[in-house]
């Protein structure tokens, strides 16, 4: 089973934004079985930090050096399977109906929730339904914002690229590939793994967010 990284940053207020909306952020682009979709996930430099490769059946994550860090296999029943290169089982992720389950190896745990809410913006909860983060949408992007309303993690869309922003502005990575911004939110999820990050991007962005 893949530890859960516990990372307590200090967050600033959450600044003034205006226009705010409940826009739903853009389609995922659809995949058949067969059909591979490559994600570059670059540093602000152009240097590339991790490469998400999407297929209908699964998937695989990459790091800066194209060595393979974790396979994604889509089972029934919205299931995501997380494995290691030597294929061992690690966790899971659930998607069902606007609501998506990080799972321990086992399934007998849940570690983190992610819902999508009436207003179409988004929570993120521990298993135990403790919140972490509301995911606000915007019509130019996303703001990751924590339970006392400080910014944590913004995402915006900016023609075509999409860039995952820190509170102060810097970026994190970024990329021009058509993918949803709610799963690249999912790489500011600092409770999760990279693995984790991943499977989870996966299912929000092969379930269109809904």
């Amino acid at each position: 089973m893949i530890g859960i990284l516990l990372i307590l940053t200090a967050c600033h207020p959450l600044p003034s934004r205006p226009n705010l909306s409940a826009t739903a952020p853009p389609e995922s682009v659809s995949q058949s079985v067969g059909d591979t979709q490559t994600i570059k996930l670059k540093q602000e430099g152009g240097e590339t930090l991790l490469t998400l490769k999407l297929l209908g059946d699964g998937g695989t994550l990459l790091n800066a050096s194209e060595q393979e860090l974790v396979r994604l296999q889509a089972e029934e029943g919205g299931k995501i399977k997380i494995k290691d290169t030597a294929n061992q089982p690690l966790g899971y992720v659930i998607s069902q109906s606007g609501t998506w389950t990080v799972k321990t190896a086992d399934q007998s745990q849940a570690l983190l929730i992610l819902r999508r809410q009436p207003d179409g913006d988004y929570t993120l909860a521990t298993g135990d339904n403790q919140p972490l983060y509301r995911i606000n949408v915007r019509d130019d992007g996303l703001d990751i914002v924590t339970p006392d309303q400080r910014l944590r993690y913004q995402v915006i869309v900016n023609n075509d690229t999409i860039s995952l922003r820190d509170h102060q502005g810097q970026t994190v990575l970024l990329t021009k590939a058509q993918i949803l911004p709610l799963a690249i939110a999912c790489f500011g999820f600092d409770r999760l793994s990279r693995e984790q990050q991943a499977a989870l991007a996966y299912g929000v962005n092969a379930s269109g967010g809904r």
